[in-house]
């Protein structure tokens, strides 16, 4: 993969607050645009390395930076009101830095735009077939969730759906996988495939470019006849869109441990659970 650090280097990270939302100023060598959380942002120029994006609130945002046909890989930044610092700005963490960045040009990756809602999501291609790279973090109403109802889990995880809503949630032109595609992608990886599909962050080396991560799981506890959430960090759970023939009340979902290579299919899984929607491209007649 051709790389081109020449266009694209962080060098400062500076938060100005302004009552409740911040403005995040990037240092760098010139971009065209910058998507925060998967939307494009406006932008500001004041000379030809500082870039300014307004109205940014306190959390947890994913960035991606474009530049000439380039794009970044999507990367998380944490923005912190620090209450106890009089200036009454700060952030928690940088640790950003693009020096690798994917061509346009490269046929492997991709970028999606969601016009439902204006999102831009990461794409690659494994065998014959196009994946988003990136959990789906639409809204639809009802039947969506991000983990534990803090929206700074969907801007990193993407949102948990039911599967009723998983089957019709995916962009025109974009489909839910069923077992069998997922069983192909795995099958076209060769050796360990969940390690090649799992991020660094979440045990793997993604080799795929799949970029995986453990968004975890929501679930009814019987017991206290509740939805309550599990395993952000330790699982990836995705459902397919294909049934469980011996119920309607349940479907197949694949699933990818922190601390196991392979990757699971579950067959008996109630479609009342909230798991991670990925979306493949719809093949051309």
């Amino acid at each position: 993969m051709r790389t081109a650090s020449i266009y694209l280097i962080i060098s400062l990270f500076t938060i100005e607050s302004y009552s409740q939302q911040f403005r995040l100023i990037l240092w760098l060598d010139k971009v065209d645009s910058v998507y925060v959380d998967g939307k494009r942002k406006n932008l500001s120029k004041d000379n030809q390395t500082r870039i300014i994006v307004d109205s940014i609130s306190e959390g947890v945002h994913s960035i991606r930076l474009i530049k000439d046909g380039y794009h970044s890989k999507k990367d998380i930044i944490y923005i912190v009101h620090n209450k106890n610092n009089s200036r009454k700005h700060g952030i928690e963490t940088i640790n950003y830095e693009s020096k690798s960045l994917i061509p346009k040009d490269n046929s492997k990756f991709g970028l999606l735009t969601d016009e439902r809602d204006g999102s831009v999501y990461g794409t690659v291609m494994i065998g014959d077939k196009t994946w988003m790279s990136e959990n789906l973090n639409y809204f639809s109403g009802s039947g969506c969730w991000n983990y534990q109802e803090d929206f700074n889990n969907g801007n990193i995880y993407g949102k948990l759906y039911d599967w009723h809503t998983a089957i019709r949630v995916c962009p025109s032109g974009w489909h839910l996988p069923s077992s069998e595609e997922w069983e192909s992608t795995k099958n076209s990886l060769l050796g360990w495939a969940g390690e090649k599909m799992k991020s660094e962050r979440f045990g793997g080396n993604n080799e795929s470019g799949l970029s995986v991560l453990g968004a975890g799981f929501r679930a009814k506890k019987f017991l206290l006849n509740k939805h309550l959430y599990y395993r952000k960090g330790e699982h990836a759970y995705f459902w397919t869109s294909t049934t469980n023939q011996k119920g309607k009340l349940f479907a197949v979902a694949v699933v990818l441990l922190y601390d196991f290579r392979d990757i699971i299919t579950e067959e008996h899984e109630s479609k009342e659970t909230g798991y991670s929607v990925r979306c493949v491209k719809d093949n051309k007649e």
